[in-house]
């Protein structure tokens, strides 16, 4: 898979996860053509990690100005996604330039 098919499978993951959100199994059915015999489940949470790292990447290098709209997506990716949102809402973090 090319990088431009993983930034397309990324963008599209994430324009549904600020509309919606989404459990394991509801984001992989989303894509369920990708990944021949993998349960919606683990699709789900793999396209979940890959965005997560994605998302750190870009915060990190300041590719990404709107904090809030990352925490929304956090929020609508579920409980296992709280400590990152609440890393993401520290103060400290927020002080960073």
């Amino acid at each position: 898979m090319s990088k431009n098919s993983l930034d397309n499978l990324g963008e599209k993951a994430l324009e549904l996860l600020k509309k919606y959100p989404l459990c394991d199994s509801c984001l992989g059915r989303c894509f369920a053509k990708l990944g021949y015999r993998f349960a919606n489940k683990e699709r789900g949470k793999a396209i979940k990690t890959y965005l997560v790292l994605e998302l750190d990447r870009k915060i990190k290098d300041h590719e990404l100005e709107d904090l809030n709209e990352i925490k929304e997506i956090l929020f609508n990716m579920g409980k296992e996604y709280l400590e990152y949102l609440i890393y993401l809402s520290n103060e400290k973090f927020q002080e960073r330039t």
